[in-house]
Formats: C-alpha cells, structure tokens, sequence
C-alpha cells in the first residue's frame, strides 16, 4: 500500500473506487495485475529485442512487464504496447561524464522505479543494476572505457 498525492482527491485521479481514506492521504489497495515485474535489458547489443519483449510479456501475462533499458530504439516497446523506462547508456554518460553527478542521479532514478511500480521480480539480459551502477561510477572517475 502506498500514500497517493494528496492533491489526488482533490483532482479525482489517481483513486479507484475500492481505494481507502487514511488520515495523511489516501491508501490504494493494488490488484494482482499491479504487480510488476522488472526485465533490465542495460547495454545489450545483437539481442532480438522483438522477439524478447512479446515473449516476455505473454509468459507474465499476468504482471505487468516493466522492461528498463538503455538503448534509443524504442520500437520494440511501442510496437508491442509494452511499459518501458530509459536510463542513459554508458556511451552517452562516457560522452559527458562531467554533465551532473551520474551516480548520484542514477541512485535517484532507481530509487524512483522501484517506488513507482514495486516490482516483485528482476529478470536480466546482460547486466545487473550494480554492474551498471559501478560501470557508471568508473566511467566519472576515469577508470572505464565504455567502448
């Protein structure tokens, strides 16, 4: 159970019918289909992303399959009506490694998927989220080549 933004009641969105009253907010009481599942697919390059997606998505049919990734080509996803999420690649974070605190933001931005859609499980092609966060953290202190 998590608390929504109060502003939600006052706006009508982000409640269901079935959702409680609580004394600081409001508690929404999550549905088996709100269960997600996490698939990092961080710097893979020659994988059939296609095929992988609708595979994935119709063996967990009953999750909702969050597929986190790094590459620009979103047309696997969208073509298959699939929820995604984009974290920077290690070349375009190597290419302006001085940009802003890239571990610290990473940090931040999983923090933030991991509130926002609660996955039950992890399911990896190539990398972990701590491999890529210590590639991450090598490539800002000159220490890793990303090519």
């Amino acid at each position: 159970m998590m608390a929504l933004n109060p502003l939600a009641g006052m706006f009508g969105f982000g409640l269901a019918d079935k959702d409680q009253s609580e004394q600081g907010g409001t508690i929404a009481i999550l549905d088996d289909k709100d269960r997600a599942i996490f698939v990092l697919m961080l710097e893979i390059e020659g994988t059939d992303t296609r095929a992988a997606v609708q595979s994935l998505i119709s063996k967990f049919a009953q999750h909702r399959v969050v597929f986190v990734h790094t590459t620009l080509d979103f047309r696997p996803f969208m073509e298959a009506h699939a929820v995604f999420e984009r974290l920077p690649s290690l070349e375009e974070i190597a290419r302006f490694p001085t940009l802003l605190n890239w571990p610290a933001y990473l940090a931040d931005r999983q923090a933030l998927l991991f509130a926002k859609w609660r996955p039950d499980r992890i399911i990896r092609y190539g990398i972990d989220l701590e491999e890529y966060s210590y590639r991450v953290a090598a490539i800002c202190h000159g220490s890793f080549d990303a090519d």
